[in-house]
């Protein structure tokens, strides 16, 4: 397999998808406020981090903060930016949710472990944004979409689990920053979770690890069946259409099983497409989705 020419074709249909997004829903997020924005890319502080999109509600109370939500787009490892996800973080941010969707390496210009670094380096910027935008640090949210679940069910065990998970952690670039280890609430994991063995993305393995990654001490700890009892509370999305389905149900038994609170959502529209809710979320298959996701969050 020639992982640049995989890259560059999942990159082009992501491409593909974003340039036939709609313009987002400015009036209902923000536009005509001196003090807010919709939709803002936050660069990089002295190039510690990587571009974070951050999605602001118009409207609240005096006093109140917003609730927050940090999205994990997909691309299967190799492809994707925060664009792909726009809709979602202005539809979350028009429901009240502040609203950030950080940017990460995509593979092979990086590794797994790299990735997870990103997003590590993204929370940290976060703790930081969170109270510019007046974010409400106790009541966070971590949603993941394809491959984006995977990291962020991964990033999550490595900052809450640190000692099960040390051969993991001992692969990473830097420790662990401190303000970083944000307490989410709850997670959404959208349209199956990568086993990292199976079908399309056991091709793509050697890239993400290295090519004799099953012998080294880190092998069980990036496989579902150890982090699952690591997890918060999550809300599982899937459908009738989705080919990782079946990696969401064993997911969804995994977690019953380690006892983990779990709920998943189906949906029975036929042609839903890859990711539906974060990539189409005016439709109305994906809006009932995630309005469901709001109230799990909610319960919490």
């Amino acid at each position: 397999m020639n992982i640049n020419h995989y890259a560059l074709r999942k990159e082009r249909e992501i491409q593909k998808f974003i340039n036939k997004l709609p313009p987002l829903n400015a009036a209902a997020a923000g536009v005509g406020n001196d003090k807010r924005i919709p939709h803002h890319i936050l660069t990089g502080y002295h190039n510690n981090h990587l571009p974070i999109s951050v999605f602001v509600p118009k409207h609240k109370e005096d006093g109140e903060k917003f609730p927050v939500i940090i999205d994990i787009y997909g691309g299967g490892f190799v492809a994707g930016r925060s664009e792909q996800n726009k809709c979602f973080g202005a539809w979350c941010a028009e429901h009240g949710y502040l609203t950030f969707i950080p940017e990460y390496t995509p593979i092979p210009e990086t590794n797994l472990f790299g990735q997870i670094g990103d997003i590590l380096k993204a929370f940290e910027a976060i703790d930081r944004l969170a109270d510019n935008y007046d974010g409400d640090k106790s009541k966070m949210y971590l949603v993941g979409d394809g491959a984006g679940a995977a990291l962020a069910c991964l990033t999550y065990a490595l900052i809450w689990h640190p000692v099960s998970m040390r051969h993991l952690d001992d692969e990473l670039p830097f420790n662990i920053p401190q303000n970083a280890k944000f307490s989410f609430r709850a997670m959404c994991l959208q349209n199956g979770i990568f086993t990292l063995t199976d079908g399309k993305t056991a091709a793509i393995t050697p890239y993400l690890m290295e090519k004799d990654w099953k012998k080294t001490s880190y092998a069980p700890y990036v496989s579902p069946k150890t982090y699952a009892k690591m997890l918060p509370p999550c809300f599982l999305v899937t459908g009738i259409s989705d080919s990782q389905k079946k990696d969401t149900k064993r997911f969804s038994n995994l977690l019953a099983h380690k006892r983990i609170k779990c709920k998943t959502y189906i949906t029975h529209t036929p042609f839903t497409k890859e990711s539906f809710a974060a990539r189409y979320p005016g439709k109305p298959y994906s809006e009932a989705a995630n309005l469901e996701m709001l109230k799990f969050f909610e319960q919490i």
